[in-house]
């Protein structure tokens, strides 16, 4: 075969193209030939979960995101990630978690804040343990503070969960006062 005379990287790039180009079985395999060699190679095993999430196989994607957290434990994208599928999985304790860790390595992650506000449209407190909403209300406290967030859809749906309780209003009454559009 044409990839046993390219180095990683270069069958890596293959896999790339291949992946991108949704031939999920070709590119599947040039990852697992990288991993054979070199098994923690933590963008081919990220690339092999995305390819996983692409495919519907979210149980093998979990634990490829969780050896990249293992292996790299400030991959904020690995958490992203791990938080969506959680969604999917109906598991929001989890998707909270890793939300929230995702944000606090890397603020400026638009599809954690995106992928937030569809956990937000979705909850409501009968749906939340006494746990998850915990983890929910600390995420949006996080978000909150933030100056450079949208805060339109944050606050339509957060009004469910958090604004709920009184402990939480006097958290956020003492916070400089924001224009509520």
């Amino acid at each position: 075969m044409l990839e046993k005379n390219l180095s990683l990287e270069e069958i890596f790039n293959l896999a790339i193209e291949k992946h991108k180009l949704k031939h999920f079985k070709i590119a599947e395999e040039l990852y697992n030939k990288i991993l054979i060699k070199k098994p923690n190679h933590i963008q081919t095993i990220f690339s092999l979960g995305t390819l996983f999430v692409e495919t519907n196989n979210l149980e093998s994607a979990i634990k490829l995101f969780q050896k990249v957290i293992r292996l790299q434990p400030k991959h904020a994208l690995a958490y992203s990630n791990l938080g969506m599928i959680y969604i999917e999985l109906k598991n929001f304790a989890s998707a909270v978690v890793c939300l929230k860790t995702a944000i606090i390595i890397n603020p400026d992650l638009t599809n954690t804040r995106n992928t937030l506000c569809r956990l937000l449209r979705y909850l409501r407190p009968t749906k939340l343990s006494e746990k998850e909403q915990q983890g929910l209300k600390d995420l949006f406290l996080i978000l909150y503070k933030r100056n450079d967030v949208d805060h339109n859809d944050i606050f339509e749906n957060a009004n469910n969960v958090l604004f709920s309780e009184k402990n939480y209003k006097e958290i956020l009454k003492d916070e400089p006062k924001l224009p509520l559009l």
